[in-house]
């Protein structure tokens, strides 16, 4: 337990994130790929649950995504958003397809991880809203 508390204080003091239990990871994609569920909420809980409002993101090795959530553009309807995306010190960057007619900057979100499955992000809802928690929970 001693060794635990003396990792967690060096981590928290650099500002960086640890995890509640051993993992061993060789690649981002190892980290973060795979299929999550995810969803929104204006409160926040450690233990919460993707009920409703939920989509779901895939993330492969070869460093592209996809949102599983149909959109229209333009009359044509696309089954899902697409881009690239990348992983490097906590921060998840998402860029999305110029196919995917959405003309957004690349989106990057720090990831704050509650276990090996299981993170979310902090953001607000347009420019000056409220605050909004991102869900993210591995599907297995």
């Amino acid at each position: 337990m001693k060794v635990f508390n003396l990792i967690s204080v060096l981590f928290l003091l650099n500002s960086s994130v640890l995890f509640a239990q051993s993992i061993s990871i060789k690649t981002s994609s190892d980290l973060v790929g795979g299929i999550w569920e995810v969803c929104t909420s204006r409160d926040f809980k450690n233990d919460y649950q993707c009920n409703k409002g939920v989509v779901s993101y895939e993330f492969f090795a070869d460093g592209t995504w996809r949102e599983n959530n149909p959109y229209t553009c333009g009359g044509i309807t696309f089954p899902s958003y697409n881009g690239t995306w990348s992983f490097s010190s906590n921060n998840l960057v998402l860029t999305y397809d110029k196919t995917s007619c959405i003309t957004r900057y690349p989106v990057e979100d720090n990831l704050i991880w509650l276990d090996n499955d299981r993170f979310y992000t902090i953001g607000t809802e347009g420019k000056n809203g409220p605050t909004v928690y991102t869900f993210y929970k591995r599907r297995k």
